[in-house]
């Protein structure tokens, strides 16, 4: 049986390679943290919901609240009525997300901040998730003697709600001046009817006309064989005269200087000068009218009342 030399170099060199790969690994194993777990940012299941998230590290221990921009709430919290606010925070040392809270928005506004009952010896990252209209919020830190995660309203979502009011407004105005209209335009039509029974005969110049009307009949320029609609007429000197009545203002009005008129026949006189005013406390107050005058013959002109319209 033959005898075999043994390497020494050859083993030496295997014990030495192992020996380094050894001190690698302890190395490695050594400088890796005990429990280290690589941050995650935070996912909402929620596909309507938005998420704010936000990083604090701070040695000491403090409080952690939520608040809500209270300067700017009371404008939005209708909008904000039905929003469920989740805060979570993230564990420092076994990671993973943690929930620290629910609250429905009012609720923030009307105690002004909830405390979450944390710290950042506990958290380093903390996300808020809202749902509420795209845009709208916006999360910032203030450390105040602690941690204090304040919503508030961003200038994006004010700009967006102010166009959105102002156009609301305006349709809003638009409808009012629609309706107005339309009951303006219902309202002329009825009286054109009854005056243009009155002024049968005539070429009649109505409601559409009125304030030019009521300039010719002050200026003395009524046509012969033309009746006109004329409001704001007011009764002077027995029915003899009369002026126009032209508002100036909600309270304030003015009259023109008194035109001389006739009549068609007594029966409308009275009429006339019957409706043309009342007694208020012992005192006359003149009543302006809607009549039909029609223009007078020459030489004299003198416009011709033929009937009232109310």
């Amino acid at each position: 049986m033959g005898k075999h030399k043994i390497n020494t170099k050859f083993i030496s060199r295997i014990f030495g390679i192992a020996i380094v790969i050894m001190l690698i690994t302890s190395t490695n194993l050594w400088a890796k943290p005990k429990n280290s777990v690589e941050y995650t940012p935070f996912k909402s299941e929620n596909p309507n919901a938005s998420v704010y998230q936000c990083k604090y590290d701070k040695s000491e221990t403090a409080p952690i609240s939520l608040s809500f921009d209270r300067g700017i709430s009371f404008d939005f919290e209708e909008m904000f009525k039905s929003s469920s606010i989740a805060v979570y925070g993230w564990k420092k040392r076994k990671g993973g997300w943690e929930k620290l809270g629910q609250y429905q928005l009012y609720e923030i506004t009307q105690r002004n901040s909830v405390s979450l009952y944390g710290d950042s010896n506990t958290y380093t990252h903390y996300a808020v998730e809202a749902e509420v209209p795209e845009n709208s919020l916006t999360l910032s830190v203030l450390i105040l003697g602690g941690v204090r995660l304040n919503l508030g309203i961003s200038e994006e979502y004010k700009k967006l709600i102010g166009e959105k009011r102002a156009a609301e407004a305006a349709e809003r105005q638009r409808l009012v001046a629609e309706e107005k209209a339309k009951k303006e335009a219902q309202r002329n039509a009825e009286i054109d009817a009854k005056a243009k029974e009155i002024a049968k005969g005539y070429v009649y110049h109505g409601t559409a006309e009125a304030r030019r009307n009521q300039k010719l009949f002050s200026g003395g320029a009524l046509e012969e064989g033309h009746a006109y609609y004329i409001p704001g007429f007011v009764v002077k000197h027995s029915g003899n005269m009369a002026s126009i009545e032209q508002a100036d203002g909600f309270l304030f009005s003015s009259q023109s200087s008194p035109v001389s008129v006739s009549y068609i026949n007594q029966k409308v006189k009275g009429e006339v000068v019957e409706s043309s005013s009342t007694i208020f406390l012992g005192k006359t107050i003149e009543i302006s009218l809607s009549v039909v005058i029609v223009g007078g013959k020459a030489p004299l002109h003198t416009p011709v009342v033929i009937g009232l319209i109310e």
